[in-house]
């Protein structure tokens, strides 16, 4: 079986971009990395910060369909005792396409193929699995996939008036963050040092 390769980050690569010459984005972006080293004090430990977002590190290959699931957080790492050995976790609003070929067992083990990469550092690994199976528990997973798939039926505001502003605007600012296009060389100095 083959399949095609995406390199996909662990630590949201939305997290590492925001426009210098926009105040609120840069307060926003610093609010981010304050609440992420305040909630995953080993951030700070590892001294990781927005500019590393690219680093080897932070990054793992993965089909194109299970990246997406991995980057909605319905599909997680979670480490087993054994040196970079993970147990793949689903969610019930993980697509199934992309899990059926999984193991049987659901174990997996990271490996370098062809070259001397590092491999994705287990502790993103857990700071991704601890968000996922926050936004699970706690529900806020299917509030944000109903309000932002309520904004798609409708495309866009219900001319009746009774789109839900608030929470629209709660999940956008949480879920789309700007795009790393928009960054220029000048916009990688750390607000969250």
């Amino acid at each position: 079986m083959t399949t095609h390769l995406e390199a996909a980050h662990i630590i949201p690569s939305a997290l590492g971009s925001f426009q210098a010459n926009d105040g609120e984005a840069v307060d926003r972006h610093a609010k981010i990395w304050v609440n992420l080293r305040r909630y995953f004090p080993v951030l700070r430990n590892m001294s990781f910060t927005s500019e590393q977002i690219n680093l080897e590190k932070n990054v793992l290959m993965l089909d194109s369909q299970l990246h997406t699931e991995f980057g909605q957080f319905r599909l997680i790492f979670e480490a087993t005792g054994v040196a970079h050995q993970y147990r793949i976790k689903t969610f019930p609003d993980t697509a199934t396409g992309p899990i059926r070929n999984l193991p049987k067992n659901r174990l997996t083990k990271f490996r370098v193929h062809k070259g001397s990469w590092e491999l994705p550092d287990p502790n993103l690994l857990e700071i991704h699995a601890s968000i996922a199976n926050f936004l699970h528990m706690s529900g806020q997973a299917e509030i944000i996939d109903k309000v932002l798939k309520d904004f798609e039926d409708c495309g866009g505001l219900a001319p009746s008036g009774s789109t839900n502003i608030e929470d629209l605007l709660a999940v956008s600012s949480l879920s789309l963050l700007p795009s790393s296009a928009n960054r220029t060389p000048d916009s990688y100095r750390s607000a969250d040092k």
